[in-house]
């Protein structure tokens, strides 16, 4: 019987690149678009540190991870995870600016105090 030789890409991935990695990483994602950005990057990384023959593991494991973190999203808790970015947003968007009121703060702010 022939001996098989073993390929480069069934070897073991270091562990920053595993799924346990890659999905505590994307877990700090607070929003779909934050979460693709953290793909990409990790897509990046993975090529950049492994080349192209042991990135083909790597990227399974970061489609896994993204996978499960978009599922996430689209539960129950990953719909409140949005609304409550959302309105963290908005709660943090600056203020019109109102050149009357802006004025009567600072002529407020000269005027001695008796």
């Amino acid at each position: 019987m022939p001996k098989i030789a073993s390929s480069p890409v069934s070897q073991d991935l270091p562990s920053t690149h595993s799924f346990d990695f890659y999905y505590s990483r994307f877990k700090r994602a607070r929003s779909e678009d934050t979460l693709q950005i953290m793909y990409e990057g990790a897509i990046a990384k993975a090529i950049n540190d492994l080349g192209t023959q042991g990135s083909f593991q790597a990227q399974i494991q970061i489609e896994r991870a993204l996978d499960r973190r978009q599922q996430e999203f689209d539960t129950l808790a990953g719909t409140q995870i949005k609304a409550n970015h959302a309105i963290k947003h908005c709660q943090l968007a600056p203020q019109e600016y109102d050149p009357a009121s802006e004025m009567r703060r600072l002529l407020a702010e000269l005027a001695p105090s008796y």
